[in-house]
């Protein structure tokens, strides 16, 4: 990281507090399935949606977080590109094959 082997240490450091904060608090309450919100606020507040750009939801075993195989990656996928998520699109000229 910026050739900068002591701020490459201490970033990893964070990493297992970091992700132990996502698997606590980034996931959406009272679903069947693991699925991840966008944004949380603390508060119990959560944001349903994803973005177009890296990083997003959809890009978590692009950017290394997880397995594509992952369960809660998975019902993530498919709640966000399904009428659950409030901002999905779907129309003729829009919708691509998946």
């Amino acid at each position: 990281m910026y050739r900068d082997g002591e701020l490459c240490l201490e970033a990893s450091g964070f990493a297992p507090a970091l992700r132990a904060a996502i698997e606590t608090w980034g996931v959406l309450p009272g679903m069947k399935e693991k699925i991840y919100a966008y944004e949380v606020d603390g508060f119990g507040e959560y944001n349903v949606c994803d973005d177009a750009n890296l990083p997003s939801l959809l890009s978590m075993p692009y950017i290394g977080y997880c397995g594509r195989d992952d369960p809660g990656y998975l019902a993530t996928r498919e709640f966000m590109l399904s009428d659950g998520n409030p901002f999905y699109y779907r129309g003729g000229a829009m919708r691509a094959p998946f």
